[in-house]
């Protein structure tokens, strides 16, 4: 069995950058996305939850901020946990395989981010079809 997702969509909030006890980079950030129906106010938004692991979860901490357009695709995962009273929580959240910045480029002092075949730069506003 496969289960993949890919969205295009903007930043709700600025990315969470933590570590793990091993030092392991997490990324966690939201994106909305946006579902136009037939009329002007049938406009729905989804909000999903993504993770980032090591590389791009530094690579994004530094690029990404809230309203920059992004295309995301990733594993569904639902994870579980009990709270401190027992309490049975889960969350659906998209683990990050790849991830392109469509927003226009800002100024950098850092040239070259494609370290990995999955990670890919900023296009500039030429490079984004209409």
């Amino acid at each position: 069995m496969y289960a993949e997702i890919e969205l295009i969509g903007r930043l709700t909030r600025k990315p969470n950058l933590q570590y793990s006890p091993t030092g392991v980079p997490i990324c966690t950030f939201s994106v909305a996305v946006n579902k136009k129906g037939k009329g002007e106010t049938d406009n729905t938004v989804t909000y999903f939850d993504i993770i980032a692991f090591r590389n791009k979860a530094e690579l994004c901490a530094e690029y990404l901020d809230t309203g920059k357009l992004v295309f995301v695709k990733g594993d569904p995962q639902i994870r579980k946990w009990e709270d401190r009273e027992g309490g049975k929580h889960s969350k659906f959240e998209i683990v990050l395989q790849k991830i392109l910045f469509l927003s226009a480029k800002q100024n950098t002092s850092r040239q070259n981010v494609d370290r990995e075949d999955d990670f890919v730069h900023e296009p500039d506003d030429d490079d984004i079809p209409l």
